[in-house]
C-alpha cells in the first residue's frame, strides 16, 4: 500500500506523490530528509483508498491537495490541513478509562497549553503558574496543590501524546529522571537542547478515548515511525508504547508534574 499505488487507482492525481515527497522533504532531519513522506507511504494503517471506518486514505490526501499542484508551499500546507483533520483514526487502545498514562514535553509546551491566549501577558501568567506549581518544595501537599491550582487548565494546546505507565506505583521509572534518556526512549527530537523538560502521569477523564497513532496524528514529525512504539532518538530502537488522545486538564493528574534532570 502506497501513494504510487494511490495513483494508479485514480488518473487524476498522477504525479502528485513525487511533487508531496518533495514538499515534505525535512534537510534538518539527518537520519531521512524523506522520512515523512517514507511514513505516510508506508504506514500499514492508512490503506490505499477509502474504506469505511478506517484511517483517512493515502487517495483522499492526493485528491485534496490535487488543485494545488503548482504551488509546493500549498501544497504542503494543505497536506498539514489534512493530516489535522484525521487525528485519532487508528486502533482504540483497550480500557484506556483503567490505564495511567506518562508524558513528557518541554515547559514551555504545558504553558502554551495553559495559556488561555497567545498574547504575552496570557503566556506570562501561565508560566509563572506553572513556575510556582513545580517549584513547590517537597511536601505531602505538593502534589494537592498542584492539582488544585492547574485543575481548569489544559495541559497541551493539541491532542496528547502519551505512554501507558506499566507500573502505577513508580509512573515514570520506564523514561526514568534523566532529560536526555527521556527524550531518547520517547523520540522527542522537537524539544531542543537546553529546553526544560517536564514529566508528569494522569488518567483519561470519563468518556476520553486513547488510540495507536498514524501518520496523519504524526504529521510533518519526522522522528515517529509507525508500529506503535515511540521510536529512540539515540539509536534505530523501538522504545514505549505510545497513544493519542484528547488534552487532559490539571484535574486529571495523579502524580506531581516534575522536572527531569
Amino acid at each position: 500500500m502506497s501513494f504510487q499505488e494511490a495513483e494508479a487507482a485514480e488518473a487524476s492525481v498522477v504525479g502528485l506523490a513525487a511533487l508531496l515527497r518533495e514538499s515534505f522533504s525535512e534537510p534538518a532531519y539527518v537520519g531521512n530528509p524523506y522520512q515523512v513522506y517514507d511514513n505516510m507511504d508506508t504506514d500499514p494503517l492508512i490503506g490505499v483508498v477509502p474504506v469505511a471506518g478506517q484511517p483517512a486514505s493515502r487517495l483522499e490526501l492526493l485528491m485534496g491537495i490535487a488543485p494545488h499542484r503548482a504551488d509546493q508551499d500549498v501544497l504542503r500546507a494543505e497536506a498539514l490541513i489534512f493530516c489535522r483533520s484525521h487525528l485519532q483514526e487508528g486502533p482504540p487502545f483497550p480500557d484506556a478509562a483503567n490505564t495511567t498514562f506518562g508524558r513528557a514535553c518541554s515547559f514551555e509546551a504545558m504553558v502554551k497549553g495553559m495559556a488561555d491566549s497567545d498574547s504575552a501577558a496570557a503566556l506570562s501568567d501561565a508560566r509563572a503558574l506553572l513556575r510556582d506549581a513545580i517549584d513547590a518544595p517537597p511536601s505531602p501537599l505538593r502534589f494537592t496543590r498542584q492539582r488544585s491550582d492547574l485543575g481548569d487548565k489544559n495541559l497541551s494546546r493539541y491532542q496528547m501524546w502519551s505512554f501507558p505507565v506499566a507500573a502505577p506505583a513508580n509512573p515514570l521509572a520506564e523514561i526514568g529522571p534523566a532529560r536526555q534518556e527521556a527524550l531518547n526512549i520517547l523520540g522527542l527530537g522537537c524539544i531542543a537542547l537546553g529546553e526544560e523538560v517536564i514529566g508528569f502521569v494522569h488518567r483519561l477523564p470519563a468518556g476520553t478515548e486513547a488510540y495507536r497513532p498514524t501518520a496523519w496524528d504524526a504529521g510533518f514529525f519526522p522522528w515517529w515511525r509507525s508500529g506503535g512504539r515511540t521510536f529512540r532518538l539515540d539509536r534505530d530502537e523501538y522504545g514505549l508504547r505510545e497513544v493519542v488522545h484528547d488534552r487532559i486538564r490539571g484535574e486529571h493528574l495523579v502524580a506531581s508534574i516534575d522536572t527531569l534532570a
